[in-house]
């Protein structure tokens, strides 16, 4: 199983949608702090209210579908920079479908450390912000946002 695990993750694209999102979303608002660019908020795709949760309390179990960096009106997720169109778009089906099994809403926030804790707690992550530094770096240099 472990060999299987190992050569799967080969066939792997930049693009993990499940889960890893939010940590490059976490990367790039960091990143584009870092370099001093003030405008900026993160976008949660979840289903919260279904659970009575406030997002803003960082607690509560609830499902984050999806993350995207909103970086001066320009959005970022693990695909590189997108439409707002395509923010509850993953592998062609809309989160916001009403025959979904879930309910979920998109609400944007300022980045605390109360959001950065719903993500690491509400996703499916399995690397670290710190993993995805270089990507966020990578795509913020393409955006035209240079340090």
């Amino acid at each position: 199983m472990k060999l299987l695990l190992e050569n799967w993750r080969k066939f792997l694209t930049e693009a993990e949608l499940y889960g890893n999102c939010g940590m490059v979303a976490v990367a790039m608002i960091k990143e584009a702090k870092r370099r001093g660019i003030e405008n900026v908020r993160i976008i949660l795709v979840h289903d919260a209210p279904s659970y009575d949760v406030s997002v803003e309390s960082g607690e509560g179990e609830y499902d984050i579908a999806h993350v995207v960096a909103q970086i001066n009106n320009k959005y970022f997720d693990d695909r590189g920079e997108i439409t707002e169109d395509q923010i509850t778009i993953i592998d062609g089906e809309d989160l916001l479908d009403p025959h979904m099994s879930e309910e979920f809403i998109v609400e944007t926030f300022t980045f605390s450390p109360a959001i950065e804790r719903a993500i690491e707690r509400n996703t499916n992550w399995n690397k670290c912000p710190a993993d995805f530094e270089e990507r966020a770096s990578q795509l913020l240099d393409e955006a035209g946002y240079l340090p």
